[in-house]
C-alpha cells in the first residue's frame, strides 16, 4: 500500500520526520486520511505553550471536559478510579458506545498513557488522539467511531504525573502490579479490560538516556512474551508490531526496533529491513506476568508496549531533552503510534477481536483436557525451566485464601465454587486459565497465595 501522508501545521519543527510532525499518518486505500481543520477543538497546555512544558493534570480535566461538552456525540468521560491523593483517573470512550452499543460487541482499542508518571508524551499523543477523533469529519475514521470502540487512559498515573516521578503517590511501579493487582490505578485498568474486552491495548511509555548505535531508536516496541499468552495472540500482536507500526515509523522517518534488544547496524529508516544489524545482547523485554503488555495478553488481548526516546537519536541532531523541539519530537513520534494502531484496526479491527474472542474458547478447553503445560518462567526467546506438565486440573483455596482473594479474583474474571468445608476449588477449565496459576501456585514468581494444585 502507497504510503501517503496529511502534514499537520499544528505542531512545531524539529521532529525526526521531515518537516512538521504528522498526526493521524497513514492511507486508506492508498489515500491519505485526513486530520481535522487546525482550529477545530480545543488545545492541550502543551500545544498551547507550542511544546514547552507538558499538560498539568488541571489543564488535562479541562481539556477532556472541554471536548467531552464540545462532542458529546463521539466521547463518552467516565472516571475509573481516585488514586491515594484523590486525583481523577479518567476514561475517554470513543466511537460505538456513545451511540448505545455495549462494551465489547464492537472492536475495540485501547491506549493506556503514562503509567510511569515521568514519561508524558504519550499521554500528550492521548490527549490528543481524544480531541482528533472527536472533531474529526474524515470519512475512514467517522467509519471507525461508527463501527468500532477506541478507549484512551490518558494519564494511568495521575500522581506519578503530577509529581513526575516513574511510581504512583505511595511509590509502586504501577507497570509490575498486572497480576497481582495491589494498586488502585492497577486495579482500575484491570477492570476496564474485564468490562470492555478490549482486542488491542497499547502501553504508551518513554525511554532514555538512550545509548548511541547500540539502542538509540526513536521507537522501541514489544509484544506479550509469556509462554501461557494464547498463541494467536502473541503471533498477532507480533504481526502488529512489525508490519504496521515498524514500516509506519520508518515512513515517517522515525527509526524503529524491538525493545530490550541491543544491536549494531543502521538505525535509519527502512534500513532495518535489511537484515543487517547484528544482535549484541537481550536486556531486556522478558516474560514478566505482572507488567502490561504480558498480563494483558495472559487475558486475551493483542498487548503492546511502545518507548519513545527521551534523547534524540543522532541521526536526528543535537539536542536537550527539555528544549520544545526535542519534546514535541517525543509527542509527535508517539503519533505514529496511535495512528498506526487505528489504521491496523481499521483494515483489521474484526479479524482481530475474532482471535481475541476465540482465545477464551481455546484457554478453556485447554484448562478442561490439561494437554498443554504451565510456564512460570521463560519467555518466546528464552527457554523455560520452571514447568507443570501435566499441568494441575485446578486448585483449592481456604475460605480464608478465597476471601483474602477475592477482589483480585473477579478483577481477572475467574471463577470459583465452594467444593467442601471451608474449602473453594478453582478450576482451570475457564478463559483465565493462563492467569490462574501464575496467580495462585507457590511456583509463580509473583504469586499472591499458594494454593493447592488439584492434580
Amino acid at each position: 500500500m502507497p504510503k501517503t501522508v496529511l502534514t499537520r501545521r499544528r505542531f512545531l519543527q524539529g521532529s525526526g520526520a521531515v518537516g512538521a510532525a504528522l498526526s493521524l499518518p497513514f492511507t486508506l486505500a492508498g489515500r491519505p486520511v485526513a486530520a481535522p481543520g487546525e482550529g477545530d477543538g480545543p488545545r492541550t497546555g502543551f500545544e498551547e505553550r507550542e511544546g514547552a512544558s507538558w499538560t498539568t493534570h488541571d489543564e488535562e480535566l479541562g481539556f477532556l471536559a472541554d471536548v467531552a461538552s464540545a462532542r458529546p456525540d463521539r466521547l463518552r468521560l467516565t472516571e475509573l478510579a481516585r488514586t491515594s491523593t484523590g486525583r481523577p483517573l479518567q476514561l475517554a470512550a470513543l466511537g460505538a458506545p456513545v451511540a448505545g452499543a455495549l462494551a465489547g460487541e464492537t472492536p475495540t482499542t485501547l491506549f493506556v498513557c503514562s503509567q510511569h508518571g515521568n514519561e508524558p508524551a504519550g499521554r500528550e499523543a492521548g490527549l490528543k488522539l481524544v480531541r482528533d477523533l472527536a472533531f474529526t469529519e474524515d470519512p475512514a475514521l467517522r467509519r471507525l467511531l461508527d463501527e468500532q470502540t477506541v478507549l484512551v487512559v490518558p494519564a494511568a498515573n495521575p500522581d506519578g504525573r503530577a509529581a513526575n516521578t516513574r511510581g504512583n503517590a505511595d511509590r509502586v511501579d504501577i507497570n509490575r502490579d498486572h497480576l497481582n493487582l495491589a494498586t488502585t490505578e492497577a486495579r482500575a485498568i484491570a477492570r476496564l479490560i474485564r468490562d470492555w474486552a478490549p482486542s488491542l491495548i497499547l502501553d504508551l511509555h518513554e525511554y532514555g538516556p538512550s545509548a548511541p548505535v547500540l539502542y538509540d531508536d526513536d521507537l522501541l516496541y514489544l509484544w506479550p512474551r509469556n509462554l501461557n499468552v494464547d498463541q494467536a495472540v502473541h503471533d498477532n500482536a507480533k504481526s502488529f508490531c512489525l508490519e504496521y507500526l515498524r514500516p509506519d515509523a520508518h515512513a515517517q522517518g522515525y527509526s524503529a526496533d524491538e525493545y530490550g534488544l541491543y544491536k549494531v547496524g543502521p538505525n535509519v529508516g527502512p534500513a532495518h529491513d535489511l537484515g543487517v544489524d547484528v544482535q549484541v545482547a537481550q536486556v531486556a523485554g522478558n516474560g514478566d506476568e505482572g507488567i502490561c503488555r504480558n498480563a494483558v495478553g495472559l487475558r486475551h488481548a493483542l498487548g503492546i508496549l511502545v518507548e519513545s526516546a527521551v534523547t534524540q537519536n543522532l541521526t536526528n541532531g543535537p539536542g536537550d531533552i527539555g528544549t520544545a523541539g526535542n519534546q514535541t519530537r517525543r509527542v509527535a513520534s508517539q503519533e505514529v503510534v496511535t495512528a498506526s494502531a487505528l489504521r491496523y484496526m481499521l483494515e483489521q479491527g474484526e479479524a482481530v477481536k475474532l482471535v481475541t474472542d476465540s482465545a477464551r474458547g481455546r484457554k478453556t478447553r485447554e484448562g478442561l483436557r490439561g494437554d498443554v503445560p504451565v510456564y512460570f518462567d521463560g519467555a518466546d526467546n528464552e527457554a523455560p525451566t520452571v514447568v507443570a506438565d501435566p499441568p494441575p486440573s485446578g486448585y483449592r483455596l481456604t475460605s480464608t485464601q478465597a476471601a483474602e482473594l477475592a477482589g483480585t479474583l473477579d478483577l481477572h474474571a475467574i471463577e470459583r465454587r465452594p467444593s467442601g468445608p471451608g474449602e473453594v476449588t478453582v478450576s482451570m477449565a475457564q478463559p483465565a486459565e493462563p492467569v490462574i496459576p501464575l496467580l495462585l501456585d507457590a511456583r509463580g514468581k509473583r504469586h499472591s497465595t499458594a494454593a493447592t494444585p488439584v492434580d
